[in-house]
């Protein structure tokens, strides 16, 4: 198996958000990357396919392909994308945090957790979305 086929769902995109929190957010990177928060379950998400999921699933709920939002939270992407052209990635480090703080907070958590972890992950961040109006207002809202 080809491990260019991890791309597909999320394309190119996917390993430039992986690149940019390596490069904006290298704390932030390094801690998710070598799973050095809290207490560690035995069997971890494997972080690169973590990250290619949760950029295929915010392209979906940030409304990126549509030509006008149709939901809340994608109103405030097109806010905010308006405001920092760099919020798509923005937005990506802030649920890849808030992934990572789910995943600690199920206790021992398994690779067939990850899909419920991705969906409460995302929960969060709309609920936090659809109310903020800046970065630092979806941050806050998320406590990352």
């Amino acid at each position: 198996v080809s491990p260019a086929t991890d791309f597909r769902a999320a394309g190119f995109l996917s390993l430039e958000n992986l690149l940019w929190l390596a490069q904006e957010k290298p704390e932030l990177y390094r801690a998710l990357r070598h799973k050095t928060r809290g207490k560690r379950s035995e069997y971890e998400y494997p972080f690169a396919i973590a990250g290619v999921t949760l950029t295929y699933k915010l392209v979906k709920i940030l409304d990126i392909k549509q030509p006008a939002p149709t939901t809340a939270t994608g109103a405030c992407f097109a806010r905010l994308i308006a405001q920092h052209e760099d919020a798509f990635e923005a937005v990506y480090a802030q649920a890849f945090d808030v992934l990572d703080q789910t995943w600690l907070e199920f206790g021992n958590a398994t690779y067939m957790d990850f899909p419920r972890v991705m969906e409460i992950t995302l929960s969060k961040l709309e609920k936090a979305m659809d109310k903020a109006q800046s970065l630092e207002d979806i941050a806050t809202s998320l406590g990352v």
